[in-house]
C-alpha cells in the first residue's frame, strides 16, 4: 500500500488495514510520489515537456492497477482470521498479550514440531516477566533470538521452547516459491552432460546460486585456440565414454 497511499493514512489504519479506503483519491499520494520504479521515472520524466496527457493518463492507469490489486489480495487472503490474530505475539510490542489456548490452534495447523505443555508453561512465566523490554528491538527475529538466550540464575534457559516455537513460525516460507527455486536450479545445474554430479557438489553449486550477491559478472573473453583446444577435449572425452 505504501506504493501509493499516504503514509499517515496508513499509519492511521495500522490495526486493521482491511478498513483503510484504498480507492478514495484523497488518499493516494502526489502522482510524483507513485512508486513506478527508478527507470519509468526517469523516462518519464525526459518524455513528460512533450507527452504530457500520456503521462497523465499512465499514473491514472498506476493507480487503477495498484487498486485493483489491493482488492484481489482483500479477497484473496483472510486478513480478519482468528489464526493471523494469534501470530501478532511474534511481534516484540505483542508478546506477552497471547491467550495460552492460541498454542492447540498454532498446533492444528501449523507444520512445526513442539511440546505444547511446555510451551505453555514457559509462556505463563514470560507473560509476566519484567526483567526485559518487549520493544528492545523491533526485529521479531532479533528479539526472540535475545529471550532464547535468556537464562536463570542457575544457568537454565528460560524459555527454550517458546523462542524455538517462534522462531520456527518466523520462518516458515508464506510460499512454495523458494523451494520451486532451488528444483529448477537442480535441474539446470545437474543435466544429462552432467549426471554424475555427487550429492555433495550439488548440494554446493546450488549453494553458490542461493547465496550469490553479485549483481552482476566481470565479462570474460577466450581465446580461439583456448575454446578449441577445450571443445577437442570433450569430444575425445565423450567418444572415449561411448566406448
Amino acid at each position: 500500500m505504501s506504493f501509493f497511499i499516504k503514509q499517515e493514512v496508513i499509519q492511521h489504519h495500522s490495526e486493521d488495514l482491511t478498513q483503510l479506503n484504498y480507492s478514495d483519491e484523497c488518499n493516494h499520494l502526489p502522482v510524483r510520489d507513485l512508486f513506478v520504479g527508478d527507470n519509468t521515472t526517469a523516462l518519464i520524466l525526459h518524455q513528460e515537456e512533450n507527452e504530457g496527457e500520456s503521462v497523465t493518463e499512465f499514473y491514472h492507469g498506476v493507480k487503477t492497477f495498484y487498486s485493483a490489486f489491493v482488492k484481489k489480495l482483500l479477497k484473496v487472503f483472510d486478513f480478519k482470521s482468528e489464526m493471523l490474530s494469534t501470530l501478532a505475539f511474534l511481534e516484540p510490542k505483542n508478546s506477552q498479550k497471547m491467550s495460552l489456548y492460541s498454542f492447540d490452534a498454532i498446533a492444528s495447523i501449523f507444520p512445526v514440531t513442539f511440546e505444547k505443555d511446555l510451551v505453555k508453561l514457559e509462556y505463563r512465566e514470560f507473560a509476566i516477566d519484567d526483567t526485559f523490554d518487549p520493544s528492545i528491538d523491533s526485529d521479531a527475529i532479533n528479539f526472540w533470538i535475545f529471550i532464547s538466550k535468556m537464562k536463570s540464575p542457575m544457568g537454565n534457559l528460560l524459555y527454550k521452547n517458546l523462542a524455538t516455537l517462534a522462531l520456527q513460525l518466523i520462518s516458515t516460507p508464506v510460499s512454495n516459491a523458494d523451494s520451486e527455486l532451488v528444483f529448477s536450479l537442480v535441474r539446470r545445474i545437474k543435466t544429462e552432460y552432467r549426471s554424475s554430479l555427487s550429492t555433495e557438489t550439488l548440494s554446493a553449486l546450488i549453494g553458490c546460486h542461493l547465496n550469490n550477491t553479485l549483481s552482476c559478472c566481470e565479462p570474460t573473453e577466450f581465446e580461439e585456440a583456448l575454446l578449441s583446444k577445450a571443445k577437442t577435449c570433450t569430444m575425445e572425452h565423450n567418444l572415449s565414454y561411448k566406448k
